[in-house]
């Protein structure tokens, strides 16, 4: 079993525990495995709990993009795809703070903003200028999450958009 395999195995542990203490909650699991000819194996998992969201709740979602040296070319134009459709899908009331990952952790939006208008065009501006340089320190990245959602209002989230 490759430490890879070992991960998603895990991942599938956590999702059916997560099922299993939680049974008024129908959770939901959908894993997908990828094997390069060299033996590599990748997957996604995406566990959802079933329940439909509050339209009227507010939410405070910190997005950490990668900006590492491996996410250039279709890669980087695949996860910005993947970051402009998730900020097309928020609420009017949601709000959210872009950060690049890579070696540091940097904040490319001034604290929690609205996922569309003026201010979050000038953070898409300042990741798309940002050269895709080093390694991705996701420690660092998830630490400052934590700590720009400690005094966040509503449901807060963190959405990590890169490789591992």
């Amino acid at each position: 079993m490759t430490v890879s395999l070992r991960r998603v195995v895990a991942l599938w542990v956590l999702g059916l525990w997560a099922a299993l203490c939680w049974p008024a909650v129908s959770a939901e699991s959908r894993l997908g495995t990828y094997q390069k000819g060299s033996g590599e194996t990748y997957f996604a998992l995406s566990m959802s709990a079933g329940v439909a969201a509050d339209p009227a709740q507010a939410n405070s979602v910190v997005v950490l993009f990668d900006t590492s040296a491996s996410q250039v070319g279709s890669y980087r134009d695949d996860a910005l795809a993947a970051l402009r459709g998730l900020l097309g899908r928020l609420g009017p009331t949601d709000r959210v703070q872009l950060m690049a990952v890579d070696v540091k952790a940097v904040p490319l939006s001034a604290g929690f903003i609205a996922a569309r208008g003026p201010e979050m065009d000038a953070a898409l501006a300042k990741l798309q200028q940002r050269s895709p340089l080093g390694a991705t320190d996701m420690g660092l990245g998830l630490r400052r999450s934590l700590e720009n959602l400690d005094a966040a209002p509503g449901a807060r989230t963190i959405v990590y958009v890169g490789d591992v």
